[in-house]
């Protein structure tokens, strides 16, 4: 079951995040804290990534939580809702 984690921080926040299955890096390209909708895409990327590398398995994206701040233990369900 990938995880998205974090693997980078800078500043106490996370700029790096990394798939627990293949160590596969994403990022939304910049040296300082995310938005809340680079998070969002963040997300994305790494459902379509699982999607395709991943197949078989179960899902575990960043739960948001209307700040920039994000953890990483929502189930797939929340990713499926944000590609609608």
């Amino acid at each position: 079951m990938p995880k998205l984690i974090v693997a980078v921080f800078k500043d106490q926040e996370p700029i790096v995040w990394k798939c627990s299955g293949c160590q596969a890096a994403f990022s939304h390209g910049c040296l300082r804290e995310a938005t809340v909708r680079e998070l969002y895409e963040i997300n994305r990327n790494f459902a379509v990534h699982c999607q395709q590398k991943h197949p078989q398995e179960s899902v575990i994206v960043m739960a948001l939580y209307g700040t920039n701040r994000a953890t990483a233990n929502q189930q797939d369900n929340h990713s499926k809702a944000q590609r609608r």
